[in-house]
């Protein structure tokens, strides 16, 4: 009962602003911000994947275990209907993938299977969230996995977090991204993003390194229900700024949400100079 009051709340939260769109972003650069809506609690979509990659690095770490160790994986029980390159690589019922390889593909694709093996595998979004909470940013919340998400889709909205506290969590990402192999690993990974090259990506200078997670809504009556990106941006002065662009509901398409998180970045940038 909890959990449907929860949806409720967040649906009538986002009601004033969602004929119009919404933007919640904040960006940091040296000690200098820039943000709007910057508090407030926004539905993550697939940039859920980002923390749970933190917590799976960690547990792998704590386990003794490597992020080469394998999970037996049948096509049969993944998710058909659902965004997942990995499906393709299936040359039989079923096949091994280490845990590195479930990383990538959830990191750098989206692979939405890929998530839910980790949640399955590895640690539920409970465990997630007591993770990113332990560290300190509570202002996370994870509760529902991507199968949840795939049978109801207003589950999408539970998994949440404001543009701030993303902000905080990559930038402790960015400060430990060198305290092991694990972590160095998903931050390999991220710079190395497949998805989202018109956002965070389109709005810097092409030498900025990018390290990256998108996250994307699906369709509503009233446009896209949510364009995310939420990253590192590394400069070749040897700066970094981080940047979490939240564009909730634009009655466009998703290229058009796209050109709007890009211009929203452009000018956050540009204000920090």
């Amino acid at each position: 009962m909890n959990k449907y009051l929860s949806i409720i709340f967040l649906l009538l939260s986002f009601t004033p602003v969602f004929g119009q769109g919404q933007i919640c972003s904040f960006v940091v650069k040296e000690g200098q911000s820039v943000g709007v809506s910057q508090d407030t609690p926004c539905p993550l979509f697939s940039v859920v994947k980002f923390p749970q990659a933190l917590f799976v690095a960690d547990a792998v770490e704590k386990s003794g275990h490597s992020l080469d160790d394998e999970i037996a994986v049948r096509k049969a029980d993944l998710m058909q209907d659902t965004w997942s390159p990995m499906l393709k690589l299936f040359t039989e019922e079923s096949r091994r993938f280490s845990i590195a390889e479930l990383l990538r593909l959830s990191l750098q694709e989206s692979d939405n299977n890929a998530c839910q093996i980790l949640f399955d595998e590895l640690g539920n979004p409970r465990k997630v969230q007591q993770y990113v909470h332990k560290l300190g940013f509570k202002g996370i919340s994870i509760r529902v996995t991507e199968r949840q998400m795939m049978e109801n889709k207003e589950c999408s909205f539970l998994n949440t977090s404001s543009a701030k506290e993303m902000a905080r969590l990559l930038e402790w990402f960015y400060q430990h991204k060198d305290d092991n192999p694990n972590l160095s690993f998903v931050w390999r990974t991220m710079s190395a993003c497949d998805t989202g090259a018109s956002r965070i990506p389109s709005a810097v200078k092409p030498d900025d390194v990018v390290a990256h997670k998108t996250g994307t809504g699906f369709p509503t009556e009233n446009g896209i229900s949510a364009i995310n990106d939420a990253g590192i941006i590394l400069h070749q002065d040897g700066c970094h700024t981080i940047a979490v662009i939240f564009v909730l509901n634009h009655p466009g398409s998703p290229s058009d949400a796209e050109k709007c998180l890009s211009a929203s970045l452009k000018g956050s940038i540009a204000s920090l100079q």
